[in-house]
């Protein structure tokens, strides 16, 4: 998912100083921590996932030597983003042409950074908004685009375009690999019941959380949040239903739901 976070809640809805568990790669939950401050909140964080990026296999090769010849780039992620401007490195006019087509404001906010223009769905960030987008204005092109992606990245965009005929060249950009068994204070807030909420914002950082609890009991009695109905799901198939679930997938949306949940609640 990506988001630009909603600002902070001013009025009487907020986190109220309690503890926040969150699950997030490093770099993303070092940025949601400090939502979790404006809100008044206070942040933990123990990323379920490590991203390492893929530079090295043939694909990679392949889709960097013809960069150039592409019709326009797909990015599902700010990692996506990031892999593309490390291997361009000082070059962007290697980019500086070609249409980079962004799921999200927090993506095209790494384009925009460093003086890109790219395009993004105006009233959603996913992948059926972003496939739209593409095709209004690339349907009547001719050449191959260029989708940078994870490992384990799901097909739904790709299977819309391919059926209306658009040729890609998929790479995978980078890999979310388990971070592996949590670090005993996190253990330890779970077992002192110190921790208030713990925020999921994929279907695969909540798979990998829980599967390297050796309690998963801890989980019983602590609030679950979700960004999206899809990870509520993935949550419910575990046998961890969430409590929470944001009403759009952003951060500033999952961190309103739980204050409004609080608000509601105590």
């Amino acid at each position: 998912m990506d988001d630009l976070s909603l600002p902070p809640f001013t009025g009487k809805k907020n986190l109220g100083g309690r503890t926040i568990l969150i699950t997030r790669p490093q770099l993303e939950a070092q940025e949601t921590a400090h939502e979790v401050l404006a809100w008044q909140g206070h942040p933990l964080l123990a990323p379920a996932l490590v991203i390492e990026p893929l530079f090295e296999t043939p694909s990679w090769r392949a889709a960097i030597a013809n960069l150039e010849h592409y019709i326009g780039i797909i990015l599902t992620s700010a990692n996506g983003a990031r892999a593309l401007l490390d291997l361009c490195g000082h070059h962007l006019e290697r980019i500086q042409n070609t249409p980079l087509f962004c799921v999200g404001p927090k993506t095209a906010a790494i384009f925009s950074a460093v003086g890109l223009t790219p395009f993004t769905p105006k009233e959603a960030t996913d992948a059926v908004q972003l496939a739209e987008l593409i095709l209004l204005m690339q349907s009547d092109k001719k050449g191959r685009m260029l989708f940078l992606r994870a490992q384990e990245g799901r097909d739904t965009l790709v299977e819309r375009l391919l059926q209306a005929g658009l040729q890609i060249d998929l790479v995978t950009a980078y890999q979310a690999r388990p971070f592996g068994p949590q670090p005993e204070w996190v253990i330890d807030q779970l077992q002192q019941k110190k921790i208030d909420a713990v925020t999921f914002f994929s279907t695969r950082s909540a798979e990998c959380f829980i599967d390297a609890l050796d309690n998963k009991s801890l989980l019983k009695n602590t609030i679950l949040a979700a960004l999206s109905p899809g990870i509520a799901d993935k949550l419910n198939q575990m046998g961890f239903p969430a409590a929470i679930v944001a009403a759009k997938p952003t951060s500033g949306d999952l961190l309103y739901a739980l204050a409004d949940f609080w608000y509601h609640h105590t």
